[in-house]
């Protein structure tokens, strides 16, 4: 039997490459363990949680509307938010 194929996605309110390197790595580490073969994260990296534009959440249904996978979804990281008040 094939292994699964899986597709992750990640968002981040304040445009952070390091934050977000870290959570693609949790995705794919999470598919190791669960036994998924990792295609592709989708990282919409300094998206607000309220913009109704999102290119990389599109972008991952528009690839799940062509082929059948597991998704692989992580929280958005909360660390430091209010942290600067």
């Amino acid at each position: 039997m094939a292994t699964p194929r899986a597709f992750g996605y990640v968002r981040l309110a304040r445009a952070n490459p390091t934050e977000v390197e870290r959570m693609r790595l949790r995705v794919a580490n999470h598919c190791v363990r669960e036994g998924l073969a990792l295609e592709l994260v989708f990282a919409d990296n300094g998206v607000s949680d309220t913009a109704l534009v999102r290119p990389a959440w599109t972008a991952l249904l528009d690839v799940l509307h062509q082929a059948e996978a597991p998704v692989v979804v992580l929280p958005t990281a909360r660390v430091g938010c209010g942290a600067h008040r």
